[in-house]
């Protein structure tokens, strides 16, 4: 009975692992495609801010993502679906916010985050940049989102 459930295990890890390298393979190709352009493993490391190895052995299905920092950098470029995929708790800390927001939502708004990354990295903006604000406006405009400047106070930071 152990060597079954032992077996069983093993499968499961081996499914894990397939389908966190699918999911990251499919995740790429949608980051090149979303940049309009074709990007090497090792650019895709560096964006995601992990070496090259690590994805390359991720990509194949040698191994999965393993410690904090690893899974929280791919969590802050991939989202939070990373810990779904990889079968584990989402932070809760970081999850709790946006699992209010209603589906629809939540999709509208993390398609709309992601095409305001990639317009950054095409124009080579950063989000301090004075240009930064005016494209994620007309963005988020575009999806449906409205920003509004909102009045200071002397309270306020």
């Amino acid at each position: 009975m152990q060597a079954f459930i032992t077996n069983c295990l093993q499968i499961a890890i081996i499914d894990l692992m397939k389908e966190f390298s699918d999911w990251l393979t499919k995740y790429y190709l949608k980051w090149q495609e979303e940049l309009g352009e074709r990007k090497t493993i090792t650019e895709f490391a560096e964006y995601l801010d992990v070496s090259q190895q690590a994805v390359s052995n991720w990509m194949n299905g040698k191994y999965k993502p393993k410690g904090a920092k690893n899974i929280r950098s791919l969590a802050s470029k991939l989202g939070l679906e990373v810990y779904d995929v990889l079968g584990m708790d989402r932070p809760e800390e970081l999850d709790q916010p946006w699992n209010q927001l209603p589906p629809e939502l939540r999709g509208r708004l993390r398609t709309a985050l992601r095409e305001i990354n990639a317009t950054y990295r095409a124009r080579e903006v950063s989000p301090e940049d004075d240009e930064a604000l005016t494209i994620a406006e007309e963005i988020l405009d575009r999806y449906g989102f409205t920003v509004r400047e909102t009045e200071s106070t002397e309270d306020e930071v």
